[in-house]
């Protein structure tokens, strides 16, 4: 592994997971791995048991020279997986898959006003000791927030659906906005004014599904009424 230093340092800078195998390394070297990668979380598994020396060659054999997984720090690692062998290390990341965003279906205008209040609310407080914070947060903001403003998925709607409109669906994104926010301030005060303006649209969403109920009722109402009439 020592005459490989070069290259290893430059995997360093261009990656965040970096897998090796036959490092040769003893259990007590392990933690040499770390002067090279002072930014990664590193699981090593080594080629002897129980720090016993091997100095026989035969025994210093391919395939069981020792294997690790390096992970950058901004990778989240939830555990080390057991896997009952010197020759396998595994790892269980917290990767989350980013939702697919559909650009050319979203308001525009309504996504730049939202980001621009969400950054006015937070940079004032910004300094250098949260500024990596902050940016995790925004990086999180741009694409959750796009993913807020998207149309619901089309699907089949039966006979007895209701009735979806535009403006029904701009009041549900809203809605789905302020729940994200309260859920971003970490608490479950429902005082926030997140909190509030969620239930407030909520509510005003099934104000709306309700006159809607309402006018198809009288239409339903006034198109029998006609019928009616003409036969007699």
């Amino acid at each position: 592994m020592t005459s490989n230093l070069v290259y290893l340092d430059e995997l360093t800078k261009r990656s965040d997971i970096i897998l090796l195998q036959e490092h040769w390394l003893y259990s007590h070297e392990k933690n040499n791995l770390y002067i090279i990668f002072t930014d990664f979380n590193c699981h090593i598994k080594c080629f002897q048991i129980d720090d016993v020396i091997i100095d026989d060659v035969l025994d210093r054999k391919r395939a069981h020279a020792g294997v690790a997984i390096c992970v950058n720090n901004i990778v989240r690692i939830l555990e080390k997986l057991p896997d009952g062998s010197n020759r396998i290390a595994a790892i269980h990341l917290n990767f989350n898959v980013p939702p697919r965003i559909n650009w050319n279906k979203i308001d525009k205008s309504e996504y730049q006003r939202l980001i621009e209040l969400y950054l006015q609310s937070k940079i004032t407080n910004l300094t250098i000791e949260n500024f990596d914070e902050f940016v995790i947060s925004a990086c999180k903001i741009i694409t959750q927030t796009a993913d807020t403003l998207q149309p619901p998925n089309s699907r089949k709607r039966g006979k007895n659906s209701r009735y979806w409109t535009p403006n029904m669906t701009e009041i549900l994104n809203r809605s789905k906005f302020h729940y994200w926010m309260w859920k971003q301030e970490e608490t479950s005060d429902k005082s926030s004014i997140h909190f509030q303006q969620m239930r407030a649209f909520k509510k005003k969403l099934r104000s709306e599904q309700r006159k809607i109920e309402v006018a198809k009722r009288q239409s339903k109402f006034t198109k029998i009424m006609s019928l009616s009439d003409r036969n007699d």
